[in-house]
């Protein structure tokens, strides 16, 4: 017998009808036999092709000997357990018992064991159970084929699940933890809401009192939970979805602001997301609702550090279930959001609060919706330029502003950049532009709007504190800003980089700001004192 027909000997325990059987069988035991089911792209088939490249590149640097080893290793040590399960246990509580050791499963992954299980439990007869189970069946693997369909961006089932919870038990789950105040906290006892009270086999003997409802109830339920994946898979990634162009740009839009972690209540736009696309809601009321909701995140958050109440936020959670539940019509939701925006803006004294939000020690640095902001400016100026090459790698960019760990040295895929460095002292040409400036007032210019730069390539950052000559760049080289991003490119089109410049930048940025989001910040002095730098001479 071959190496790969014992290997699939030891770890073919699949059934045919299972997602990751033809994965295995086709990709990576590379088997092309007559047998044919469609390919099926799934959380479990990507990571058994991480495994197989993992492997393959350690087989790679092993010479003969050690390969040998390996095999007998594989072929001849490998031990595993087998359970003899009786009449008198159940297999399905045996399973739930044997996964909550080690590596736990996922509320999904438990879930359809319990569903599964509660099948055999509802007195209906066979062939209708049998049917229950099928569905249950094909829409677990459209869940996973879906939520694994973006390899590069793979979705979290437990994410969606709690989604789909919080708008299907809208009326009972999210009224009963709503003294928890939002859906962070409403997210630590959803799981046992579903699986010890909605599903579990006292509440399904309870129903099985009424002629057919557990069976209606749980078919209702795993049906929705298949229509709905179809919906988060088109949120979650617009550009592999057949939507409109439209569509796709506020979609987008909105998850690139919602990466934010110390947005307080991150997820409750996609909550509403979801609810618009599983209604009947017409393609150009969507379009209208996220442009409406795109502008309202950026203005709450612009705002966040005025209230810290919260009380001035809309509550996106209760729009989001009512929608779903229709007892409000998606007109109305633009309706709020419309009305919450103009509110807000129109408010006496906005100007002067929103300056006095970045007069902090980090300054726009420290502000949340400054990755955000310089994303869509630099998407602005490629616009203007008439390119269509991105120069920010959009996933990159996002991910390691925010701290998501996506690379080895995180040191070489710095974001943002100060322009004026952090630490000017290392050199004599900073200190001479300068040096008339108070040591508050250089912190000030070094954190402003102005001064902050998004880096399309990590060589770029090596620049660090180098004066502004050799940050732009120098000719024979490709390190610079010369050689980067849009914004890089405005920059470096400047001869010095003093306080006057960081104060040009800004402003152009404010008018930016002004058109791109329906806000007017004022005159010349008034943006000028939102950047907070009124002391440049």
């Amino acid at each position: 017998m071959g190496a790969k027909s014992i290997l699939r000997t030891y770890i073919f325990g699949y059934e045919k009808d299972n997602p990751s059987y033809e994965f295995l069988k086709r990709f990576v035991f590379n088997d092309s036999g007559e047998e044919h089911h469609p390919d099926q792209d799934t959380i479990y088939t990507a990571n058994l092709e991480r495994a197989k490249v993992f492997f393959e590149k350690v087989l790679e640097n092993l010479n003969k000997e050690e390969i040998e080893i390996i095999f007998t290793k594989v072929t001849q040590n490998l031990l595993f357990n087998v359970y003899s399960i009786s009449d008198e246990v159940d297999v399905f509580i045996a399973f739930e018992t044997m996964n909550n050791r080690g590596k736990p499963l996922s509320h999904l992954e438990l879930l359809k064991n319990r569903l599964i299980y509660l099948s055999t439990k509802i007195n209906s007869d066979i062939q209708e159970r049998t049917r229950l189970r099928h569905l249950i069946n094909e829409s677990w693997k459209s869940m996973y084929h879906y939520l694994g369909a973006n390899k590069e961006n793979p979705l979290s089932d437990d994410e969606f699940l709690f989604q789909h919870f919080t708008l299907y038990f809208h009326s009972e789950g999210v009224r009963r933890y709503s003294r928890y105040g939002s859906l962070y906290e409403i997210r630590m006892s959803y799981k046992d809401y579903i699986l010890n009270e909605k599903f579990s086999e006292s509440a399904i003997k309870s129903l099985n009192e009424e002629s057919d409802s557990a069976l209606e109830f749980i078919s209702s339920y795993v049906s929705s939970l298949k229509k709905s994946v179809e919906a988060w898979f088109k949120i979650r990634n617009p550009e592999k979805s057949n939507l409109t162009t439209d569509e796709i740009l506020w979609l987008s839009r909105i998850q690139r602001f919602f990466i934010s972690k110390s947005y307080p209540r991150a997820k409750d736009p996609l909550l509403l997301l979801l609810s618009l696309y599983l209604t009947d809601t017409n393609r150009d009321e969507k379009i209208a609702i996220m442009q409406s909701l795109e502008k309202y995140l950026f203005i709450n958050d612009l705002a966040r550090p005025i209230s810290t109440s919260g009380d001035d936020s809309l509550d996106l959670l209760k729009l989001a279930t009512d929608l779903y539940n229709q007892s409000i019509k998606s007109s109305s939701i633009l309706s709020s959001l419309d009305k919450w925006t103009n509110e807000y803006l129109n408010r006496g004294g906005f100007i002067a609060n929103v300056s006095k939000n970045f007069t902090g020690q980090k300054g726009y640095y420290g502000w949340t919706g400054i990755i955000y902001l310089l994303y869509e400016y630099e998407e602005y100026l490629r616009i203007e330029s008439k390119n269509h090459r991105r120069k920010l790698d959009e996933l990159q960019y996002f991910r390691q502003a925010y701290g998501e760990d996506i690379a080895e040295d995180q040191r070489d895929y710095i974001t943002i950049e100060h322009i004026y460095p952090q630490n000017p002292s290392r050199r004599s040409c900073w200190n001479e532009e300068y040096c008339d400036y108070s040591i508050q007032e250089r912190r000030i210019l070094k954190n402003n709007l102005g001064n902050l730069l998004p880096l399309s390539t990590p060589k770029n950052s090596s620049l660090g504190n180098r004066c502004f000559g050799e940050k732009k760049g120098i000719r024979g080289s490709t390190v610079g800003y010369r050689y980067g991003s849009y914004s890089e490119l405005q920059v470096a089109e400047n001869d010095d980089w003093r306080p006057a410049q960081i104060v040009s930048r800004g402003l152009k940025m404010l008018d930016f700001m002004e058109t791109r989001w329906g806000i007017k910040l004022g005159t010349r002095r008034d943006k000028i004192n939102i950047l907070g730098l009124s002391f440049v001479r």
